[in-house]
């Protein structure tokens, strides 16, 4: 994080930290949300530092020097107005558009998707997107050197990202810039892989699993979104790998990481009251603030810890477009988290990157809900593992389905299995030959 905004006069979503982003001559301040998605940015024009709001594309506040940190508000100068629908034009309504036939020798495209031989598939290229200014005297050459630059650009790239080449939300042009940067800073913030027998003397891993499997329950009741909840786990673990806990205190420790990870990544944070409350009254409002000192102090206030959640949404945002129905491609996100969700449970996986985590969920998810997928080399450059890599993280997920032909009945399964997360803990997986995961 290269700036911080601190100004009070600001409201304070538009505070916090900004990622210094560099393209050619060009600098660019982004801050993100848990999904890496960019909500605002500083980029400077006429002499003025501007802070825009990327999902309405209002200068918010300005700055004469971004050396002071004292920023302007702006008023909104314009009332938001609905937008009128547009009646959506097809290929061929009109000359504002350029039909691309590519016909496939292959059975087989290069990011995973089965055709038929011969098939056509079409790319419209829209007026309004700045690409062509297309008209019924253009010529035939120059439409042909546009399908070629486009066919040439999809050949190195997902088709996942050419479809949102220009959603600045997905940052297209920093995206592979961000993901490296999450990689190479991800083993900073790794536990270790045997502090239960190093460190820890008097708790086990199955108090872990059941102290994780109760604060799913918290922090639904509370509203916290599952990312927060990864980072709670990777704090906890990262303090277990330094503290000796009695197992008295387990519990507490368990609702001050959470607590800590919610006034991290949360708008609205729950009062230390409710944490006492739901505890049944275990601890008091003075143990959660003298642990979160220590926890705060072993950890050197570090918190900004990639977490598999966030390398989960990246591939699910790639694989998507490996599968072929929409049902499978909504099935996909929620198998994917109630798969990483499952994992943090489990303490053989503790200490194993976030971005393999994110990986073999994610591989073990699409395999499961299409058969013919396959983790191809273009995955494997992405994502920097091979399926020989996933497979211990693969045979572990298995064994969520062990659990439940015993009948243990976990916090993940039940939030999994409502209508919201496409019911995925319901489903029943069959062996076969080639099953995955």
């Amino acid at each position: 994080m290269e700036y911080i905004i601190n100004n009070t006069s600001l409201p304070c979503e538009l505070r916090g930290c900004y990622s210094k982003l560099k393209k050619g001559s060009s600098i660019l301040y982004i801050k993100l949300d848990e999904n890496l998605t960019p909500i605002y940015s500083i980029n400077q024009k006429n002499g003025f530092w501007e802070l825009q709001d990327l999902a309405t594309k209002m200068i918010l506040a300005i700055n004469d020097t971004l050396k002071t940190n004292t920023w302007k508000l702006l008023q909104q100068q314009k009332e938001n107005k609905p937008v009128k629908s547009r009646k959506r034009k097809t290929v061929g309504d009109d000359d504002t558009h350029v039909q691309k036939k590519v016909k496939q020798e292959n059975t087989k495209r290069s990011f995973g998707q089965t055709l038929q031989q011969n098939t056509i598939h079409t790319v419209v290229i829209k007026e309004e997107d700045n690409i062509i200014n297309h008209d019924n005297n253009s010529d035939d050459e120059k439409n042909a050197s546009i399908n070629r630059s486009l066919l040439e650009e999809s050949e190195h790239e997902f088709q996942a990202d050419l479809n949102v080449k220009r959603n600045h939300f997905y940052a297209p042009g920093y995206i592979q810039e961000i993901m490296k940067f999450l990689r190479d800073n991800e083993k900073r913030y790794l536990p270790s892989t045997d502090y239960m027998n190093i460190i820890q003397t008097d708790i086990k891993p199955n108090m872990r699993y059941r102290l994780l499997d109760w604060l799913v329950d918290v922090y639904e009741r509370f509203e916290i979104q599952t990312s927060t909840f990864h980072l709670a786990v990777n704090l906890l673990d990262r303090y277990l790998s330094k503290i000796s806990v009695h197992r008295n205190r387990l519990q507490l420790l368990g609702c001050v990481v959470l607590w800590l990870a919610s006034k991290y990544n949360e708008i609205r944070v729950p009062e230390i009251n409710a944490f006492v409350h739901m505890s049944d009254g275990a601890f008091q409002y003075k143990d959660m603030l003298d642990l979160e000192e220590s926890i705060i102090n072993e950890l050197n206030f570090d918190f900004s810890a990639p977490t598999a959640h966030i390398f989960g949404d990246r591939y699910i945002h790639i694989v998507s477009f490996y599968l072929e129905t929409e049902k499978t491609k909504r099935r996909l996100k929620h198998l994917v988290h109630y798969y990483l969700e499952y994992c943090l449970l489990d303490y053989n996986l503790v200490g194993l990157k976030p971005s393999l985590m994110g990986a073999a969920a994610t591989y073990a998810a699409a395999s499961w809900l299409d058969r013919r997928f396959e983790w191809d080399s273009h995955l494997e450059k992405e994502t920097g593992y091979t399926k020989e890599d996933l497979n211990f993280v693969v045979t572990s997920i298995r064994e969520i389905y062990s659990v439940k032909k015993e009948g243990i009945i976990t916090a993940v399964y039940r939030k999994y299995s409502g209508e919201e997360k496409g019911g995925v803990s319901l489903m029943k997986y069959k062996t076969s030959k080639n099953s995955q995961p």
